[in-house]
């Protein structure tokens, strides 16, 4: 989606400025659209790096509403990348659908900004990763990046029988000090 929302933008750029975001947002969605449903698209693999860009962020909600209208286009998703991704309206029935809705993804990387999301949020948030977590069959790898509190999705990790499949934990930015004993107990049970 990165490649054809800067498509558009570069596009959008030309026309007369007050146009350009509401212009770019319709033909963004549109072309996804006519790529993905009337293509009848199943994607093996999902991925949200956003940068600071606010029209990034509209992109996403726009995509993340598709899905949501049709959620065969990611029904068998493996890989699942949220990074950089701030808190928007559609980011937490996102969650809530991802957590419901799949079982085949092996491989799982949350990163989010500390600093774009209230912490109030971030507890809604942290609340979806854990049944998300759950609801895989064949989790390989999971990643986490600046998290607040990672104390209930390891909690998840050491309850959860993944032992079999779960080989390959990563951490960016994150405070260890509260999280040490239960990182200690899921290292435990997966060796």
């Amino acid at each position: 989606t990165f490649k054809i929302s800067n498509s558009v933008e570069d596009w959008v750029i030309t026309l007369e400025y007050k146009y350009n975001h509401i212009l770019g947002k319709l033909a963004y969605r549109s072309l996804l659209e006519v790529l993905l449903i009337e293509n009848e698209v199943n994607s093996h693999s999902f991925e949200v790096v956003l940068d600071m860009n606010f029209y990034y962020n509209s992109y996403f909600d726009d995509t993340i509403d598709l899905i949501l209208q049709y959620p065969n286009l990611t029904y068998n998703i493996r890989g699942l990348t949220l990074s950089h991704v701030t808190l928007s309206e559609n980011t937490i029935p996102f969650l809530k659908f991802l957590s419901s809705n799949y079982n085949s993804i092996s491989s799982i990387v949350f990163k989010f900004h500390l600093y774009k999301i209230d912490i109030n949020d971030y507890s809604l948030v942290e609340n979806y990763l854990s049944p998300i977590i759950i609801s895989q069959n064949n989790l390989k790898k999971i990643s986490f990046g600046s998290f607040v509190n990672l104390y209930s999705p390891f909690l998840t990790l050491k309850n959860f029988n993944c032992s079999n499949t779960l080989n390959t934990i990563t951490f960016y930015f994150i405070d260890f000090k509260n999280i040490i004993s239960i990182l200690q107990e899921v290292f435990d049970q997966l060796n």
